[in-house]
C-alpha cells in the first residue's frame, strides 16, 4: 500500500505539475509550483518514514557519494553565504535553487528510485506524455489570439489578460516562452523513443502474436504522431532558440546513441527505421535552421525564390503596443547574445571574488552588482535586475563556487556515463532505448540551461529521468511482508503525521503571505489605505523573515504620506494631518530599515529606502543628507550603477550643491556616455 501511494505522488506530480499556477500570488508560476514540490516532497519524506517504521526493504541508491557530494556543496556554500535567508529560500521572485528546493527535489529523486518499479514506468511515462500534451494544448491556441487563460479570468477568448505578447511568443502555464520549450524537449525525445520501440515490436514478434501487436502499434503510433506534431508546433511558437537547438541537439544525440549500441544486435530491421530517423533528423535541422524566425517566413522567402510565380505575400498585421515582462534576453532589444557575453564575464568576476564556495546558492542578483562590468550600461537592459547568470554552469560558479560547480558536473556527469555502461547490459530493446532516450533528454535539458537556467518544470523533468535511469538500470527489490502494527510504531507513525500536519500548516502560512501581498500590490492604495495596508501586515505577520514584503509595505507607506497632502482625508484639519503623515512617514522608515537589516544585499531596498527619504524630505529637508549617506554605502554594493549616481547629483541638486551635483552627472556621463537624463540635466544645471 505504501509503494502504491508513492506511485500515487508521482503520477500525480508528472501531471500537474506543468499546468499549476494562480493568479493570486504575486509570482504566478515559479512559486506555486515551488509549492507544489515542497507539499509533495514532504508526503513523499513521511511516506519513508512509515516505510522504515513497517520494516519496508529499500533499494540501494546509485551513485550516492557523488550525489551527497553536491547536497554538502549546497549547504557549505549556503553556511558561507553573503545572504543565507536567499541561499535558503532563493531568490524571490525566481524561488527555485534556494537549499530548500535542493532538497526538496533530492528527496523527490531517492523516493521515485524507492517506490517505482521497472514494470511501472509505463504508467509514470504515459501520465508524463499526458501532462506535456495537456501544457501544449494549453499553450497553442495563445498563437492565435486565444488564450485559456483569459476564458477563465475575463470569460472571453482573447490574449488582454496578460501584459506579454503571448501571441507573438506563447508560454502557456510556465510564465516565460523559452520555460516551456525548455520542459517540451525530452517530451518530444521520448515519443520519438516509444514510436522506434513501437516499430521494434512489431518486428520481434512472433507469427502468432504478430498482427495483434502491429494493430496495437497502429493505434499508440497514431496517438505518439498527434502528440509529437502538437507539442513540436508549440515549440515552433515559443520562437525559442536555446530550445530549438536543444531539440535537434536532443534528436542528434538520441540517434548517435540508438545506433551506435544497437546495430551490431541485428535484433530489428534498421532500415526502416534508420528512413524515420532521417526524417527527424532532416525536421531537427529545419528546426535548427528556422531558430529565431517564422516558419511562414521561411516558407515565403523560398517559394519566391525557387518559384517566383506564386508571388507569396506575408499579411500585415498592425500588433498593439504591449508592455514585455521578462528580460530582452527574452523579449528582444539588444542582441540577446550580446548581453549574455557581458552577464557571463560579470559572473567569472564573482567566482574571482569568491573561489571556493561562491558567494552563496541563489545570491547572483547580489553579488553580480559589484562586479557588474561597465559595459553593460550600453545595452537595452541597463537597468534590468539580473538575479540569474542565464548560464546554468557560470551559475553554478558564482554562486557555490569551484567546489559547487564541481560537484554539480561530477554527479550529472556520473548519471550519464553509469547509465550508458548499464544501459548495454539491459536484454529488453524497449528498456535500452528508453535509456537513451532519456540520457539524450538530460543532454537536451543541459544545453537549454547553457543559455538560461533551470526553473521548477524543468528541474523536475530532470529529476525524472535521472530516476528512470536509476530504476532501469538496478534490479526492483522484493517487497517483503511489512512488520505488525505495534504501540511503538503507531506512536512513531502518530509523531510523523504531526511533523507532516505542522509542516503542510507552515507550507499554507507561507504560501497565503504572498497572496496576501499580491492583493496588497494589487489593490488601490488611494481609494482603500486600509485594506491594503492591512494585506502588507497580513503578509508580514505570516511571513515576517521575507524582505521584500517589508519594502513594499514601505513604499505604500511613503506614498499613502505624500498623498494625503494632494487629496486630504475628510473630517481631518491641519493638525491631524501633520500628525498622521509623521506617523506614516516614520512607519515607512521603520519598515524601509527593518528590510534592508533582514536583506542587507539586494540594491533595489536601498533605492526604496533613498525614495522614501527623498519624497520625505519636503517635511525634513535634512533627510537628504540621510539619502545621500544611503547612496553611499549602495554604490559599494553596485559601483557601476549610474542610477545611483545620477540620484546623487539631482539631491546635491536639490541641495543647491551645483560643484557637486555637476561632478556627479559627469560620473554618471562616464559610466554610461549615452544617459541622456543625466546629459539634459548637466546642461540646464550649466546653462545656469
Amino acid at each position: 500500500m505504501i509503494n502504491n501511494l508513492g506511485l500515487l505522488v508521482y503520477g500525480q506530480l508528472v501531471l500537474l505539475l506543468p499546468l499549476i499556477f494562480s493568479i493570486q500570488t504575486n509570482e504566478a508560476f515559479e512559486f506555486n509550483k515551488l509549492v507544489y514540490i515542497y507539499g509533495s516532497a514532504l508526503f513523499v519524506l513521511f511516506l519513508l518514514f512509515v516505510k522504515k517504521v513497517m520494516g519496508g526493504t529499500f533499494k540501494k541508491m546509485p551513485l550516492l557519494i557523488p550525489f551527497l557530494a553536491f547536497i554538502l556543496s549546497q549547504i557549505l556554500s549556503t553556511i558561507f553565504s553573503i545572504e543565507r535567508h536567499t541561499s535558503i529560500f532563493g531568490y524571490y521572485s525566481r524561488f527555485n535553487g534556494g537549499l530548500l528546493s535542493v532538497f526538496a527535489f533530492s528527496v523527490l529523486l531517492y523516493g521515485l528510485v524507492q517506490f517505482v518499479q521497472k514494470k511501472q514506468l509505463p504508467i509514470l511515462l504515459g501520465l508524463y506524455f499526458f501532462g506535456a500534451v495537456l501544457s501544449a494544448g494549453y499553450a497553442f491556441p495563445e498563437h492565435f489570439g486565444a488564450s485559456p487563460s483569459c476564458k477563465l479570468l475575463m470569460n472571453e477568448w482573447s490574449v488582454k489578460c496578460w501584459v506579454q505578447d503571448v501571441q507573438n511568443r506563447v508560454f502557456g502555464t510556465m510564465g516565460q516562452p523559452n520555460w516551456l520549450a525548455a520542459y517540451l524537449l525530452p517530451a518530444l525525445i521520448l515519443l520519438a523513443a516509444e514510436g522506434v520501440s513501437l516499430v521494434g515490436a512489431a518486428q520481434t514478434a512472433s507469427a502468432d502474436t504478430k498482427k495483434k501487436v502491429q494493430y496495437a502499434g497502429f493505434l499508440s503510433g497514431g496517438g505518439i504522431l498527434a502528440a509529437f506534431c502538437l507539442i513540436l508546433a508549440v515549440l515552433f511558437f515559443t520562437k525559442s532558440r536555446s530550445g530549438l537547438v536543444g531539440l535537434a541537439a536532443g534528436m542528434a544525440v538520441y540517434t548517435v546513441l540508438l545506433f551506435l549500441f544497437e546495430i551490431r544486435r541485428k535484433q530489428i530491421q534498421w532500415k526502416r527505421v534508420l528512413l524515420a530517423f532521417l526524417v527527424f533528423t532532416i525536421l531537427s535541422g529545419a528546426v535548427l535552421f528556422t531558430a529565431g524566425r517564422s516558419t511562414f517566413d521561411v516558407i515565403s522567402q523560398t517559394a519566391q525564390r525557387y518559384l517566383p510565380f506564386l508571388h507569396l505575400q506575408q499579411q500585415e498585421q498592425t500588433a498593439p503596443e504591449v508592455k514585455l515582462a521578462g528580460t530582452q534576453l527574452e523579449t528582444g532589444g539588444t542582441e540577446s547574445g550580446e548581453i549574455r557575453k557581458i552577464v557571463w564575464r560579470g559572473a567569472i568576476n564573482v567566482w574571482k571574488r569568491y573561489p571556493l564556495f561562491g558567494s552563496g546558492v541563489e545570491t547572483f542578483g547580489y553579488s553580480y552588482y559589484r562586479d557588474r562590468p561597465i559595459e553593460h550600461n550600453l545595452v537595452s537592459e541597463w537597468d534590468f535586475l539580473y538575479n540569474k547568470a542565464h548560464n546554468e554552469i557560470l551559475n553554478y560558479l558564482a554562486t557555490t563556487g569551484l567546489f559547487g560547480l564541481g560537484a554539480y558536473l561530477v554527479f550529472h556527469t556520473s548519471v550519464l556515463l553509469w547509465s550508458l555502461r548499464k544501459l548495454r547490459k539491459l536484454d529488453d530493446f524497449a528498456g535500452r532505448n528508453l535509456g537513451y532516450a532519456a540520457v539524450a533528454s538530460i543532454l537536451s535539458l543541459h544545453l537549454a540551461h547553457f543559455f538560461g537556467f533551470s526553473t521548477v518544470a524543468t528541474q523536475w523533468t530532470l529529476i525524472l529521468l535521472i530516476g528512470v535511469l536509476f530504476i532501469l538500470n538496478i534490479p526492483d527489490h522484493i517487497d517483503t511482508k511489512l512488520k505488525s502494527l505495534s504501540l511503538e510504531r503507531l506512536l512513531f507513525i502518530a509523531l510523523a503525521v504531526f511533523v507532516l500536519y505542522v509542516s503542510g500548516q507552515y507550507l499554507t502560512t507561507y504560501w497565503k503571505a504572498d497572496v496576501f501581498f499580491s492583493q496588497a500590490k494589487r489593490s488601490n492604495l488611494l481609494q482603500t489605505p486600509e485594506e491594503t495596508l492591512q494585506s502588507y501586515q497580513d503578509a508580514i505577520t505570516s511571513n515576517p523573515n521575507e524582505a521584500t514584503y517589508h519594502d513594499g509595505y514601505a513604499a505604500a507607506l511613503q506614498e499613502l504620506t505624500l498623498a494625503y497632502s494632494q487629496n486630504k482625508p475628510e473630517g481631518v484639519d491641519e493638525k491631524q494631518l501633520k500628525e498622521m503623515q509623521t506617523k506614516l512617514g516614520n512607519q515607512a522608515l521603520e519598515e524601509s530599515l527593518r528590510s534592508i537589516t533582514i536583506n542587507p544585499r539586494q540594491i533595489n531596498f536601498y533605492k526604496t529606502r533613498v525614495s522614501i527619504l527623498t519624497k520625505l524630505s519636503s517635511f525634513d529637508p535634512t533627510m537628504l543628507d540621510s539619502a545621500l549617506d544611503v547612496l553611499q554605502h549602495t554604490r559599494v554594493l553596485a559601483p557601476t550603477d549610474p542610477k545611483l549616481v545620477f540620484q546623487t547629483a539631482l539631491i546635491y541638486e536639490a541641495q543647491m550643491k551645483y560643484d557637486e551635483s555637476i561632478k556627479a552627472f559627469e560620473e554618471a556621463l562616464r559610466l554610461k556616455p549615452n544617459y541622456q537624463q543625466a546629459i539634459d540635466e548637466l546642461n540646464k544645471i550649466t546653462a545656469r
